[in-house]
């Protein structure tokens, strides 16, 4: 999970500091974890003036102290705005295993109460790791 928040915070660093990022970006709050509210507060931000500005930050926010030491962490991360579509497809990744761990889970709890049995249960496994596979042998291919 740390690795994951790393991600955010490198996706988000190059939203801050190369706005126009928001263009080309493959991700949406959903893939946002640990900073969902900020990375949707910086989109609405863009959204409506166009650019981020902290000057204009600090007069639209409730709190901008607190909001600047947000961006202040965010900013100290280390990460390269050219390298903007590699974080992307990389945290994009880590988001569909976190998916599919928790489709899992959801099938274990449905086992657990008996509401599928042991034969529907590894089908089901098998059926979420063969699309792994495919994924997997699609992209070697290429």
């Amino acid at each position: 999970m740390q690795q994951y928040e790393e991600m955010e915070r490198a996706i988000l660093n190059c939203l801050i500091t190369k706005p126009e990022l928001f263009k080309e970006i493959k991700l949406s709050e959903k893939h946002f974890k640990k900073h969902r509210r900020f990375y949707i507060f910086i989109k609405e931000y863009y959204d409506t003036f166009g650019k981020f500005d902290i000057s204009l930050l600090k007069s639209t926010c409730k709190n901008p102290g607190e909001a600047l030491d947000y961006i202040v962490e965010i900013i100290d991360t280390t990460s390269i705005t050219a390298h903007f579509d590699l974080y992307q497809e990389r945290m994009l990744k880590m988001y569909e295993n976190f998916e599919k761990i928790e489709e899992i889970h959801k099938l274990e709890r449905r086992l657990y109460i008996r509401e599928i049995d042991l034969d529907e249960f590894k089908n089901e496994i098998k059926r979420i790791l063969r699309w792994e596979k495919w994924m997997w042998k699609k992209k070697k291919k290429k």
